[in-house]
């Protein structure tokens, strides 16, 4: 994504587009990369300091932009949101288990969104297996 995309991406939403706000949004221009707090804070080290980092990440996921989930070993991970618009709905993620890939599901069918919304998750559904280039 260029910068014109994130930056009508944050208009779209009320937000206003920053230069640290498209800095740490075009970390995630890599598709399927996830990134945990430090590794944002690694990357952004001398442009953006560490507070902004977490008011920044804080904001874009309570704006749907970005889409955070714990894995298996307790890390909290982001992925830029690529489908869904609305918070509230459920975003299913699935984790390649060998290179770590994460890839974001266009949408679970309607009867599983039901059942899943009655039940109020209290975290994000993510899925594990290997994506097709670690099934070789």
């Amino acid at each position: 994504m260029n910068d014109l995309i994130l930056k009508d991406m944050l208009k779209a939403r009320g937000l206003r587009a920053t230069a640290s706000r498209i800095l740490l949004l075009n970390l995630f221009n890599t598709d399927h990369i996830a990134l945990m707090h430090s590794e944002i804070r690694s990357h952004l080290r001398n442009k953006v300091d560490r507070v902004s980092v977490y008011r920044i990440v804080a904001m874009l996921v309570a704006h749907n932009i970005l889409i955070g989930f714990v894995d298996n070993g307790g890390n909290e991970l982001f992925i830029l949101n690529r489908y869904k618009e609305v918070a509230e709905e459920i975003v299913p993620l699935v984790k390649c288990e060998n290179c770590q890939r994460v890839s974001q599901l266009p949408s679970l069918p309607f009867e599983y969104e039901m059942i899943l919304k009655q039940n109020k998750l209290s975290k994000q559904p993510i899925f594990h297996g290997l994506c097709t280039s670690c099934q070789v």
